[in-house]
């Protein structure tokens, strides 16, 4: 079985890499993001099987305009997102509609186990 092909956008360097050796530890092939470099036009062009986007916090985090960015592309609104938040407050405004657009939402700190859990199940998802 060939190994995913995901991505992971966050605003962390450090975690962005340990989650990269994580996740590729697991199985998976990796590449990272930071937020603040737009990663938009990678996303389009390397089409990933899954994307794990913290969206920051508050609505005008950096993450934030990057899904909608994604979810109106007809090129990227088929790739499942898991959307990572450390922002309370964001998860309970925005749980409902994200969740009726078909995303994930967990809310940080959570375990590696636990987000590599949602993430495969949201792959399995997409490919039935």
């Amino acid at each position: 079985m060939s190994k995913q092909h995901i991505a992971i956008v966050n605003s962390d360097t450090t975690l962005l890499m340990l989650l990269q050796e994580l996740f590729t530890e697991a199985g998976y092939e990796v590449a990272i993001y930071l937020t603040r470099h737009d990663p938009y036009k990678h996303l389009c062009e390397t089409q990933p099987a899954g994307i794990v986007l913290d969206v920051g916090v508050g609505v005008s985090a950096s993450g934030w305009p990057l899904l909608k960015l994604l979810k109106f592309n007809p090129q990227t609104t088929h790739i499942p997102i898991l959307v990572t938040t450390v922002d309370p407050t964001f998860v309970t405004e925005k749980i409902s509609m994200l969740q009726q657009q078909g995303y994930d939402i967990l809310e940080l700190p959570s375990s590696f186990e636990e987000l590599q859990a949602r993430l495969e199940r949201l792959l399995t998802l997409h490919e039935s």
